[in-house]
């Protein structure tokens, strides 16, 4: 049996102000990281939108399966931080 490779390591459930419903909406955040807490506060740093409540979770293939089927969207994250330091690291194996 093959395993698939999942296109993000953990999911942010996020909810966010509307105001256009004027409510706060769920969003579902992919991220791929090693330091989910440094991540989720830099999600919230750069949030335009006040963020009522934030939550992480595995990401699995059940789960993306499970919010696809119900209709929501999973926007990518990508944390610039974390980004720099991972090309670091692929370029420090090189040399």
């Amino acid at each position: 049996m093959t395993e698939t490779k999942l296109p993000y390591t953990h999911l942010l459930y996020v909810r966010k102000y509307s105001i256009i419903t004027n409510d706060y909406e769920l969003f579902i955040v992919g991220v791929n990281t090693k330091d989910i807490f440094h991540t989720m506060g830099e999600y919230l740093y750069r949030s335009k939108t006040q963020v009522k409540r934030i939550n992480k979770v595995e990401c699995t293939q059940e789960k993306l399966d499970f919010w696809a089927k119900e209709g929501y969207e999973i926007y990518e994250f990508k944390d610039k931080y974390i980004v720099k330091n991972e090309r670091k690291e692929e370029n420090a194996d090189y040399h």
